[in-house]
């Protein structure tokens, strides 16, 4: 199974988990630009995956991919949560993965750090101050969704406000500041069928790190940037999992996220117990989601019909 996973690094330097995505999560692409970026040569990251997939599929990466029984119904169900398409007429149970709430259960039963999360209740008046109270911040996140939409950060009660009625429900977080010099900056890793792959770095002057530029990560003493000053450069060209996933027929909606890439200038440095961790949470998860039984997951919130 091919997975990304997302971490903020907390103030003692350990990683904390913060979802897990399925399918064909971006990293890979990153990972490369910024690699070529720095040391003016391609990585064997495309090399490491296509000899995971040969050696234990007995077939090409691509093929791998489209191979999956759950492909098409994944598509569907990711544009219907975009807003970009119906509601796909079945669903594999793998999908429950989809809802953010059911995987922070899955991961905290199987003893994983995440950050404080729990179930946004309109009716309890008194949920948003006792977190702000609590946190100082945290994050309102829509349970099922990607590319950082509808996001945002709360420091105040008047901050907490829904734009509009919403049919897909929501999750309140513990913030976690996680920042280097003037940026703000999160982590992605990458594993293949229990094998790690890459990490990679987002980082922004602003609080949401993945709207920003993409950055090398390598080990150092501490969490630092190996240059103050920096430039950044851009990319033009699709994405190696658009190219796979949709084949090179990027939907519309879809373009700005798999069209195209910035690369800072410059090295993310964390620390080799960080990068160490999470090299193995990344492959503990994995070995937990080769034996997951889906069956047994929660329901989604998109199972229940309530808000379909």
């Amino acid at each position: 199974m091919y997975l990304g996973f997302d971490f903020l690094i907390s103030k003692n330097n350990l990683p904390l988990l913060l979802e897990v995505n399925i399918g064909l999560p971006g990293g890979v692409f990153e990972y490369d630009l910024a690699y070529r970026t720095i040391h003016n040569k391609p990585s064997t990251v495309y090399d490491l995956i296509e000899n995971i997939a040969q050696s234990k599929y007995q077939k090409g990466f691509n093929k791998y991919i489209h191979s999956l029984e759950y492909k098409e119904e994944l598509t569907s169900l990711k544009s219907w949560i975009d807003g970009a398409g119906a509601f796909p007429e079945r669903h594999s149970l793998i999908l429950r993965l989809e809802d953010k709430w059911v995987q922070y259960q899955l991961l905290l039963n199987n003893g994983f750090h995440l950050p404080h999360t729990e179930l946004y209740d309109p009716k309890d008046k008194g949920q948003v101050a006792s977190l702000l109270k609590r946190f100082g911040k945290f994050v309102i996140k829509p349970r099922s969704g990607r590319h950082g939409r509808g996001i945002k950060i709360i420091d105040s009660i008047n901050s907490f406000s829904l734009d509009k009625p919403s049919r897909m429900p929501f999750i309140l977080q513990e913030y976690v500041e996680c920042k280097v010099e003037d940026y703000h900056y999160s982590v992605r890793s990458v594993s293949f069928d229990e094998e790690f792959i890459c990490v990679i770095g987002y980082i922004v002057r602003g609080d949401i790190s993945y709207k920003g530029s993409v950055i090398l990560i390598e080990s150092g003493e501490d969490v630092a940037l190996r240059d103050r000053e920096f430039n950044i450069v851009n990319y033009p060209q699709m994405s190696w999992e658009g190219e796979i996933w949709y084949e090179g027929k990027i939907p519309n909606h879809l373009k700005e996220n798999l069209i195209g890439e910035r690369v800072a200038e410059t090295i993310l440095c964390l620390p080799k117990h960080t990068i160490n961790e999470i090299k193995e949470i990344s492959r503990q998860i994995g070995k937990l989601y080769m034996n997951i039984k889906p069956e047994k997951l929660q329901k989604a919130w998109f199972e229940k019909g309530d808000n379909l």
